[in-house]
């Protein structure tokens, strides 16, 4: 019989804990990057060298009164890997507790 953590069994936070493990690998932190820049970021157009360049809300510290506002930039070929990890992502976010919830959109979408 499973032992009693708080109102979670032991057998259920070793579950979310591995789940967790699988999603916020090493690769998490420069996909959510990317993904913020994509989805908040302004994009700037297609640079010389063929990559996607977006303008972040991240800025430099002040050298001399001006601070500069940092830009980052995505071959295609990135975009898309760093998209199709995002999605494979999303069945297991949804299994933590507290994962994603139905949108309204989702429902009335569902025939």
């Amino acid at each position: 019989m499973p032992r009693e953590y708080g109102s979670k069994s032991v057998p259920v936070k070793r579950a979310v804990a591995a789940i967790a493990k699988q999603l916020f690998n090493d690769d998490f932190d420069t996909i959510f990057r990317c993904r913020n820049h994509v989805a908040h970021g302004v994009l700037l157009g297609i640079a010389e060298d063929g990559d996607w360049a977006f303008l972040t809300s991240r800025t430099q510290p002040p050298v001399k009164g001006s601070a500069v506002q940092e830009t980052a930039s995505y071959n295609t070929e990135s975009l898309r890997a760093f998209a199709d990890a995002a999605e494979r992502a999303i069945p297991e976010v949804g299994r933590l507790p507290g994962g994603p919830r139905p949108t309204m959109m989702s429902i009335m979408s569902t025939p």
